[in-house]
């Protein structure tokens, strides 16, 4: 689910806004795959003779065909499903589906095993064939409900959509594939009109199932335990001393915890399913079983790429998920609740319903719930609702979960936890990885979609040609060549080494304390060109201390330290509180009246008992006029030295409010100066020489007096900042968007800026076509850091702030910024070299596919050869090559350069690879298929290992020794004749290898010349 904001919902139900047309297409796009996929397996059986096996053998082949069918479509469903449906059961769904189908199969094929069923009587064949009928179109719709009925009220009609999907389907089917089949026909013809009149069938059934399963899950509510004890727990009021230990233990014994059916990070079975069940490894698992079958048993070896692909994926990737996991629990939010009468910290996932959290600034609600006590309670639903306003909330008012505490503080009741609260899932889905956009995911899923596209229309085509070809001497050599065509399309690895990069990096970065919530994250860090910075906690440390007291009225200095210590004793969840009360302690009781600290205002302040207001804040807002007695100008020199300095002001008045907010007392006179000190940090200096040098700009945006961030962002060297005064007070800046993103392009250091504006500038800068990053650690951060491309915050930052961030550096050195920046370059330009070797021998293969297809000869490479070619010029290289170092800057549009690269170096190989096959059989008849395929394969190792050493460039040591270890393995097997004729099945003469080298050689030199022409970046 896109998280970027959760539109306002009733509190219970799905936000179900243009979901239902994404649902449909991506089921229909599934489902089509899946069913065309699976109907691949019978109509192979049929190819292999299965339908003219005795009755009995005949039906158990079909039934075995069918339960493949099934199992392929099950689980291209169960890939949408999983992903729309907590809880749902995928190998339930597959292993039933594939029962179901095999049922189908055996009632359709039933008949058929009795001899002289023809002749029976048409009423008994009519009623066998009515009831048969019927539970062959309800078979899998009822068994696939099985699995949906605890997942979706009135599941049932699923089963109904189902039938009336296939009876459509099957209509399509028979429609297209009755007149064009004839009596005496050739296997091959047969196979190609039952492959066509499949696709149209499993276009249909895919429409008319997709259509239901919307139909089915519209308006599901999201589930919730308990029933009654659910709505009675929450309505039930929770006595101030909080719940007891037994209540809280029956309520986890009911699921009546915030504990999520949604994942932080995937499961174990997820992470093997994800690696294991692929379209592309279900196709090349499909194509090795074909291929022993075929024979010889050397053309199936490509099948221990499928095992070595999901092997490394699944040990890479629990790695990767251990590491991040342990990480992730560090900054895991906690939350305060109040128990057996005692104030209590617990998980997040440990909250109960009923439970009484104590709230305080900074802290993001955990759960859905009502206020039971309010101190000037203030929270921002701005990520919920989209409204840029504060809300103040009073007793008995409701509070969604989601929301960000900005002032005050106060006591809520839980009213609903867990998958039932409307927006517990915002802190979850910032830790899901997948939901920064990622240029190299996006341009990786266009090409796979693609490649799935070809396979699937040039698949029967080239099976079509291999049974047509007459150097193709049966059914085995004419499989074998499509298993050929179809094998050397397909990416094998090419989505492993792109998880394999993600997932190194990230534990790259964890070792370094960086702990990265989305994966893509590292890339898109990558492709920053403006940071955005905040200065407190970023540029300097956190630890704000007290510095200096000055006072401007000494006849109530007295008066004014006891003011300052109530001030920071009720509205202590800041830092700069925190900082005032070892120096200002409290003394007396509570005061009359709280105004708590808000970003939005600046300022705070009590009211005592003697009726007297303090109001403590940012000099030019407490006293917004300059005042009579030169306090601000003493505050703006002192500012102006970098010092951060608080102006304590008092009035006989009271505080003011307007629409829910207050607003500043009058008659306010200045008593007293507060400085604070900031250390800034010693490695900022650096770090942002690095982003300068690396063509990024910056832009420091503070809440501080533009003087104080001026100050300090002309001491760690922000460009174009000489001092004090190059700062811009962000209350002079334009409401207009357009206005507001000409002045962010002029200027560099911000100060005086509300949540709100570091927002509107992070989004005016994106306007402008800019890759933002925005860094913080307070609450006034939390909406900028959500909205940037690329959030990062401190590890000592706030909750909030760390749940919406895609990047937490935990032990909050600014200085790992560069490291994750290099990470990413590092993963963009690797993958794009992998990228380029898997697409080149995609395009090659579909080169020599297409010919074949025209030409009607033998597919020129048998399937062992192109796994040697895939090994050591793709696979093995690849790997290394997507793992190494790598500096290049990031350079936009990813998939244009691989097509540029990978097109013209792919149609050379793919040509010359026609040409020596051509010429072996002109020159050589006597070779034949073998000795031509022995040429062809030598002429596409030459080009595809020359390819390999234009992508390694520059060539540093480890490189030159990678390519050298590919061109020693590929004479190691020509060297030895086990090798060469006993496994690779290649037949080496003085004149293959002259051939070989006379066509290869000019290839080669077409690729560099053509590399060298495109201008390609090393």
């Amino acid at each position: 689910m896109d998280n970027a904001v959760l539109r306002a919902a009733p509190a219970g139900r799905r936000p179900a806004e243009g979901r239902s047309r994404s649902l449909w297409r991506r089921w229909l796009v599934a489902a089509f795959l899946g069913e065309t996929l699976g109907f691949l397996v019978p109509v192979l059986a049929v190819v292999l003779g299965a339908d003219g096996l005795p009755p009995g053998p005949r039906v158990i082949a079909f039934a075995v065909a069918g339960a493949g069918e099934g199992a392929e479509l099950g689980l291209a469903q169960s890939r949408v499903l999983g992903a729309e449906l907590p809880g749902f059961g995928a190998r339930a769904w597959v292993g039933r589906t594939a029962l179901a189908a095999a049922v189908a199969w055996v009632l359709g094929m039933a008949p058929s095993a009795v001899d002289g069923w023809q002749d029976w009587p048409p009423v008994v064949q009519m009623s066998l064939a009515v009831p048969g009928g019927l539970v062959l179109l309800l078979s899998i719709g009822a068994a696939q409900w099985t699995v949906l009925r605890r997942l979706a009220p009135g599941a049932g009609r699923w089963i109904g959509w189902t039938a009336l999907g296939w009876l459509a389907g099957l209509a399509v089917f028979m429609a297209v594939a009755t007149p064009l089949w004839q009596p005496e026909q050739a296997g091959w013809l047969i196979a190609g009109i039952g492959a066509l009149a499949g696709c149209l069938m499993a276009l249909t059934m895919a429409a008319v199932t997709g259509w239901g399963l919307v139909r089915v899950l519209a308006g599901r509510p999201v589930s919730t335990a308990g029933g009654a004890a659910v709505e009675s727990a929450a309505e039930r009021e929770t006595p101030a001393s909080g719940l007891t230990a037994t209540e809280v233990a029956d309520r986890v014994s009911q699921g009546l915890s915030n504990a999520s059916t949604v994942r932080t990070s995937r499961s174990v079975g997820s992470i093997v399913r994800a690696n294991v069940f692929t379209f592309f490894n279900g196709l090349l698992a499909a194509l090795c079983a074909v291929a022993i079958v075929a024979g010889p048993w050397q053309n199936a070896l490509f099948g221990g790429v499928v095992v070595a692909n999901a092997g490394i994926g699944i040990v890479q990737e629990l790695r990767a998920k251990r590491t991040l996991d342990r990480l992730a629990v560090l900054t895991a939010p906690r939350v305060r609740v109040v128990r057996d009468g005692a104030d209590a910290e617990v998980a997040l996932a440990d909250v109960v319903l009923g439970d009484l959290l104590e709230l305080r600034a900074g802290d993001q609600v955990p759960a859905d719930g009502v206020v039971r006590t309010s101190r000037a309670l203030a929270v921002d639903e701005s990520l919920l609702t989209g409204e840029a306003e504060a809300v103040a909330k009073a007793a008995g008012d409701p509070v969604l979960s989601g929301s960000i505490v900005v002032a005050g503080g106060g006591r809520v009741q839980a009213t609903a936890v867990g998958d039932a609260a409307y927006a517990a899932r915002l802190a979850v889905e910032a830790r899901r990885f997948t939901t920064t956009f990622s240029e190299l995911v996006a341009g990786t899923n266009r090409l796979l979609r693609w490649i799935a596209v070809v396979l699937v229309v040039v698949g029967p085509l080239v099976l079509w040609s291999q049974f047509r070809s007459t150097e193709n001497e049966g059914w085995r050599e004419a499989v074998t060549g499509t298993v050929a065509a179809l094998v050397g399309m397909v990416p094998e690895g090419l989505v492993l080494l792109t998880t394999l990069a993600f997932g190194v990096a990230a534990l790259t970065l964890a070792r370094r304390r960086t702990l990265v919530q989305e994966l893509p994250a590292v890339e898109a860090l990558a492709r920053v060109d403006v940071v955005c910075l905040d200065k407190t906690g970023t540029l300097t440390h956190g630890d704000v201390r007290f510095d200096e007291w000055e006072p401007l009225d000494p006849g109530c200095e007295q008066e004014a330290r006891a003011a300052l210590g109530a001030l920071t004793a009720a509205d202590p969840a800041n830092a700069t509180a925190a900082a005032l009360a070892g120096a200002f302690p409290a003394i007396g009781g509570a005061p009359a009246q709280l105004v708590p600290f808000s970003s939005a205002r600046k300022w705070s302040a009590v009211r005592t008992g003697d009726g007297v207001t303090w109001v403590l804040g940012a000099p030019e807002m407490v006293l917004p006029d300059g005042g009579p007695d030169g306090a601000r100008g003493r505050a703006d020199a002192l500012a102006a030295e970098g010092r951060r300095v608080l102006l304590l002001a008092r009035s006989p008045e009271p505080p003011g409010a307007d629409g829910g907010d207050a607003h500043l007392p009058a008659g306010l006179t200045a008593a007293a100066l507060v400085v604070l000190a900031e250390r800034v940090r010693e490695d900022a200096r650096d770090v942002l020489r690095y982003f300068t040098e690396q063509g990024v700009a910056l832009k420091v945006i503070s809440g501080d007096n533009p003087r104080t961030v001026g100050a300090v962002a002309a001491a760690v060297g922000v460009p174009g900042v000489a001092g004090a005064g190059d700062a811009v007070d962000a209350r002079t800046l334009p409401e207009d968007d357009d206005a507001l993103a000409a002045a962010m392009e002029t200027a560099s250091v911000f100060g005086r800026v509300t949540p709100y504006q570091k927002r509107a500038m992070v989004r005016a800068l994106q306007r402008s076509g800019h890759v933002v990053a925005m860094t913080g650690d307070g609450v006034n951060d939390a909406l900028a850091l959500k909205d940037a491309d690329i959030g990062v915050a401190m590890g000592t930052g706030a909750p909030a702030t760390r749940a919406v961030a895609q990047l937490v550096l935990l032990d909050g050195r600014f200085a790992h910024l560069p490291e994750a920046v290099a990470e990413g370059r590092r993963v963009i330009a690797n993958i794009e070299r992998a990228a380029n070797l898997f697409l080149t021998k995609n395009v090659y293969s579909l080169v020599l596919a297409l010919i074949t297809v025209v030409t009607a000869v033998a597919y020129p490479l048998a399937p062992v050869q192109l796994t040697l070619i895939s090994a050591v010029s793709i696979g093995v290289p690849g790997f290394f090559l997507a793992l190494g170092p790598n500096g290049r800057r990031y350079l936009p549009g990813f998939l244009r350069r691989v097509l540029r690269f990978s097109l013209p170096a792919g149609l050379v190989t793919g040509a010359a690879a026609y040409s020596a096959y051509v010429a072996t059989r002109w020159l050589d008849p006597s070779a034949g298929v073998a000795g031509a395929r022995t040429t062809v394969t030598l002429v596409v190792l030459v080009v595809a290992l020359w390819t390999l050493g234009i992508l390694a460039r520059p060539l540093t040591a480890w490189k030159a020794a990678l390519v050298g270890a590919m061109v020693g393995v590929v004479v190691l097997v020509l060297a030895v004749p086990a090798l060469t004729e006993g496994v690779f099945l290649l037949q080496l003469s003085p004149g293959v290898l002259m051939l070989a080298a006379a066509i290869g050689a000019p290839a080669a030199a077409l690729v560099e010349l053509g590399t060298r022409l495109s201008g390609r970046p090393a």
